[in-house]
């Protein structure tokens, strides 16, 4: 079974080219155009892996991993790991 992975980003261009990039290695990926709905996917599926960018409009990527971290704890699922990208200096 392959790995999920939920990718966050508000920049279209930049959630395509990496789903595109991730699904060639063999992962499952569901995206997010922001932090709602993040959060949505976050309940409909059980990723492995959650990446996120850092500044999004409305919710910094920073104070979501804290929501989406703290939900996963609530839900028992602590194996979830995070990481962040930028295309910021």
């Amino acid at each position: 079974m392959p790995k999920k992975i939920l990718l966050i980003d508000d920049d279209a261009l930049v959630l395509k080219s990496i789903r595109n990039l991730l699904i060639q290695q063999g992962y499952q990926v569901d995206c997010a155009k922001s932090a709602e709905e993040a959060i949505n996917q976050l309940r409909e599926t059980s990723p492995n892996l959650i990446i996120c960018d850092i500044r999004m409009p409305g919710k910094s990527g920073i104070d979501l991993i804290r929501q989406l971290k703290q939900t996963c704890q609530d839900e028992r699922r602590p194996d979830v790991s995070f990481i962040f990208i930028t295309g910021y200096a």
